[in-house]
């Protein structure tokens, strides 16, 4: 097989791409608001699997490297480290945009406040809050 080593440093970084990759499509797509959703989500996943195709090969989602390891394209090991960092990835995600969004809370579902749209978030929006958005 052509796989890079689990300790290879081309390795961690694909690891290091895919977790970053899921927790900025989590932190997107749970915080537009619901008439925009299916934009911000289907631009979000492409810019991001553009960006981590030549690095990771731009899974972004447990079921995308389940489905290559079924196939035969994927040895179980790298499997394994892939969707523990992407259900990490999306889990970090999940508490960022708990804790930066005001009434935001995980589990929250389609019930949460969209991103910075004060008429649904509300007057709860800080500066801290705008900074801290940026600074992700």
């Amino acid at each position: 097989a052509n796989y890079k080593s689990i300790l290879s440093r081309q390795f961690a970084v694909s690891l290091i791409v895919e977790f970053i990759g899921v927790m900025f499509f989590q932190i997107l797509g749970a915080t537009a608001i619901k008439e925009w959703a299916w934009i911000v989500n289907g631009f979000a996943l492409t810019v991001w699997i553009y960006t981590a195709a030549n690095i990771s090969g731009g899974h972004l989602n447990p079921a995308v490297t389940l489905s290559i390891f079924a196939c035969g394209f994927f040895p179980l090991t790298h499997t394994l480290l892939y969707v523990a960092l992407q259900v990490g990835g999306a889990i970090l995600g999940a508490y960022v945009t708990s804790t930066l969004v005001p009434g935001a809370s995980v589990g929250m579902g389609d019930g949460g406040p969209g991103c910075f749209d004060r008429t649904v978030v509300g007057d709860g929006i800080t500066d801290g809050n705008i900074f801290g958005w940026e600074l992700v």
